[in-house]
């Protein structure tokens, strides 16, 4: 009797959580409260399962790191072969990217792996990218998202590089 008082709809709280939570707060089984709440059950679930998304969504920043580390999961599996097509499902076909000298600048994501990764990872095996800093936030001077990484790679070097023996 106690039970049923409590799931009655004069009595339930106006949003789906709330009611579903009573609902489990108020029976020690579903199965007395089933039969009143059988034809609205599944809405309910429902309801709560997208105040559940809503609540979870990612921000924009978030979802942008997330961008970026899925990027750099895919970019340590990678090797000299199939590294341009790793840049290529992440990068512009016109992005600009700007290395130190020899690198320079680069357009595209072709251009970045034949004259940076590529050669790089030629020379140096067993790459990790250890990473310090990761952040994101929108920029005040334009409005534009920004995601900045910081850290350093470790690795075997197993080739010459730019001149410089392997060792």
């Amino acid at each position: 009797v106690g039970s049923e008082m409590c799931i009655r709809d004069s009595h339930m709280p106006a949003s789906a959580p709330q009611r579903l939570l009573l609902l489990f707060e108020c029976n020690k089984s579903l199965v007395l409260s089933y039969k009143f709440f059988s034809c609205r059950l599944t809405s309910i679930i429902t309801e709560v399962q997208e105040s559940i998304n809503e609540r979870c969504k990612m921000s924009i920043e978030q979802q942008n790191k997330e961008l970026v580390l899925e990027y750099y999961e895919a970019l340590e599996r990678a090797d000299q072969d199939n590294v341009a097509d790793v840049l290529a499902k992440y990068m512009s076909d016109t992005c600009h990217w700007h290395g130190v000298h020899p690198f320079n600048e680069q357009v595209g994501p072709q251009s970045v792996a034949g004259t940076f990764w590529q050669p790089f990872m030629h020379a140096f095996k067993n790459i990790q990218r250890r990473q310090d800093i990761l952040m994101a936030g929108v920029s005040g001077n334009d409005g534009a998202n920004w995601v900045t990484s910081m850290g350093h790679f470790m690795a075997l070097f197993d080739n010459d590089w730019l001149g410089i023996p392997y060792s």
